[in-house]
């Protein structure tokens, strides 16, 4: 499932308009609640549209950078832990770690 309509007009917008490395860190924060949300049995609800819109913002990301992967690695980690949710469980504590490590590595790049 890829995000459409009114949802991907108003975050793309919103995400266009911001710098480089304001778009790393936004990714790289919901990556890091993500992360937490999984880890501590959050809310799915929740959970999922913090992963819809980090998936989103990595497709965005994989687009309009020299090198995609690393946002190949995190659609990879969202998609997964997206079909968790969808099947009303938690990631396993492996993918929620690989979530994390995501975020950390995209703070790196950010600089």
């Amino acid at each position: 499932m890829r995000v459409s309509g009114a949802y991907a007009d108003d975050r793309l917008e919103r995400f266009a308009a911001m710098d480089r490395s304001k778009r790393l860190g936004n990714l790289a924060s919901n990556l890091a609640r993500l992360a937490a949300y999984s880890k501590n049995r959050r809310p799915l609800e929740a959970a999922y549209a913090i992963a819809r819109e980090a998936r989103y913002f990595a497709e965005i990301c994989a687009a309009t950078e020299a090198d995609p992967s690393i946002f190949c690695e995190i659609d990879k980690a969202v998609d997964a832990a997206m079909g968790a949710f969808e099947r009303a469980q938690y990631p396993p504590p492996e993918l929620a770690a690989r979530i994390a490590a995501c975020s950390e590595s995209l703070m790196k790049v950010r600089g």
